[in-house]
């Protein structure tokens, strides 16, 4: 399963920097990548079985982040805290492996919580 961002930016700094933005995930990066096409949507593979799909890349910043090595990612805790930042490399790739994947939103994962009981972290081992 991969999590469907809802609310995330991408921009870029001064020096041209790519930064994307995204809400405050559970545990630490571990070899994080993200496999981008130069279209609208781009995978992050945070840590093995945490993969963040990124759709609907805003029109202007395809290009930059395309032609980016690297991004820096700010996790937020809100919209003013950071929670942490780092750097992750960039893979172009012709075509993202996008057929029969199953997209999971944060309110899936809340519905799921509520309906077993379970906690946030027993429910992103299986995904």
């Amino acid at each position: 399963m991969i999590i469907q961002e809802k609310q995330y930016v991408v921009m870029t700094d001064k020096e041209g920097r790519v930064i994307v933005c995204i809400s405050v995930k559970d545990m630490e990066p571990e070899n994080p990548m993200i496999l981008y096409d130069g279209k609208d949507h781009a995978m992050f593979y945070r840590r093995r079985g945490q993969t963040v799909m990124l759709d609907y890349i805003n029109k202007e910043m395809q290009k930059p982040v395309y032609e980016a090595k690297q991004v820096f990612v700010v996790e937020l805790k809100d919209p003013k805290t950071a929670a942490r930042t780092y750097v992750v490399p960039i893979k172009q790739v012709p075509k993202l492996p996008l057929e029969n994947i199953e997209l999971v939103t944060p309110d899936d994962i809340i519905a799921e919580m509520e309906r077993t009981g379970k906690k946030p972290e027993d429910l992103l081992k299986k995904i």
